[in-house]
């Protein structure tokens, strides 16, 4: 039986810094936000 595979666009293609560096950008500065953000939360959920 033959299964011709379907070849997926850019999954041989080698990830660069350049394609990381922007992600890894927004995803530390989501977390300083949030981590600036929980003293706030915690105080309007104690109260």
């Amino acid at each position: 039986m033959h299964r011709h595979h379907k070849r997926v666009e850019g999954i041989d293609r080698p990830t660069t810094s350049a394609d990381v560096a922007p992600l890894r950008l927004s995803f530390t500065g989501t977390l300083r936000v949030i981590r600036r953000a929980l003293p706030k939360f915690q105080r309007l959920l104690s109260t």
